[in-house]
């Protein structure tokens, strides 16, 4: 029915960084262990909350300490790299992890991550765009001309190329028709916004596949979802509050429209849980993952335990363990070694 991956959120006020890698690296290497199958990472820039800035160094690492999930980025921005050297990172990153690479791309939403860099946000889709007509010849071809609309290459070829036959898989994030349109029309899966319930998260996988069917193009559904598991109902309610403190903060950071995240109390967690959340006992989880899975057409579902205000490490740990005995199995499909590119 579904197969299962888990977003790190590479952040924690708490921790010191050093000893943060370790603990998402650990969480990382027991998600493997029960079932996970993929193990993704956000990229964000003077970030309050702490993200890591740099998904495929830290996804290099996580490689180095596991043997089989995939590793990648949920999602890298894209317009912030220079064509070649994101072709070259992301080839070394597939090459360090043995073929393990998911590559997840995105535009980007945030003044903050984009002035650093020089990079204006009016530039970002057609920054997108050079991308990934380039990315895909410099993965597989040799001697590849360019001509875009911000970057141009004559007779360049990428050394050494990925592992992966014919390539990594390129999964796009985003939430907008444009974006949902570039998924179909590039992206190997669309990764979907956590934060939306069924109704809408049902709406945009119906667009998304619409426009990947008419190019042809096999659809595939990676839903990211935040959520927790426990034994009992009340315990998962109560170990999850430090991550609605983070969500409340966050969204009002953002200056969210979404009222229910920038405003949530813990009543509204325990109202919405099977809709926006996957938050529960094993049981629960597994019905609304189900339920996701049967109308929405989810294939994949990313899910993130971990916020910057927690659930600690320690919890944490027992949560992927008990979602990847107990869920994980209940909803499993798919053979693991089949291809997650569509096309070359």
């Amino acid at each position: 029915m579904a197969r299962f991956g888990l977003f790190l959120h590479a952040s924690d006020r708490g921790t010191e960084p050093a000893r943060l890698f370790d603990e998402l690296a650990e969480e990382a290497a027991l998600a493997e262990e029960v079932g996970f199958e993929a193990c993704l990472i956000a990229e964000h820039h003077q970030s309050p909350n702490g993200h890591y800035p740099a998904p495929l160094m830290l996804a290099a690492g996580i490689a180095a300490r596991t043997k089989t999930i995939r590793v990648g980025s949920s999602v890298l921005l894209t317009p912030l790299y220079h064509p070649m050297h994101l072709a070259e990172e992301s080839a070394t990153a597939d090459l360090i992890s043995g073929g393990r690479l998911i590559l997840g791309m995105g535009i980007g939403y945030t003044a903050r991550d984009f002035d650093p860099f020089g990079v204006s946000l009016k530039e970002r889709a057609s920054r997108m765009e050079d991308h990934l007509q380039f990315l895909k010849r410099a993965w597989t071809e040799d001697g590849v001309t360019f001509r875009g609309r911000h970057f141009s290459f004559d007779n360049v070829t990428l050394a050494p190329k990925p592992v992966q036959q014919p390539r990594p898989p390129i999964w796009l994030g985003g939430d907008v028709p444009a974006a949902l349109k570039r998924a179909a029309r590039h992206g190997d899966a669309w990764i979907g916004f956590p934060f939306h319930g069924l109704e809408t998260v049902v709406e945009r996988t119906a667009f998304y596949r619409r426009e990947a069917e008419a190019l042809g193009r096999r659809p595939m559904v990676a839903l990211r979802r935040d959520g927790w598991v426990a034994e009992d109902r009340a315990l998962a309610m109560r170990q999850y509050e430090p991550a609605v403190r983070s969500f409340q903060r966050f969204m009002q950071e953002l200056h969210s429209h979404d009222e229910w995240f920038r405003d949530m109390t813990e009543r509204d967690v325990q109202q919405e849980a099977g809709n926006r959340l996957l938050l529960g006992t094993p049981e629960e989880c597994i019905a609304t993952a189900r339920l996701f899975a049967e109308q929405a057409g989810v294939d994949w579902f990313i899910m993130r335990f971990r916020q910057p205000d927690g659930p600690p490490h320690a919890e944490v740990m027992r949560a992927i363990e008990l979602f990847g005995r107990e869920v994980i199995p209940a909803l499993r499909a798919g053979d693991p070694e089949a291809p997650l590119v569509v096309d070359p």
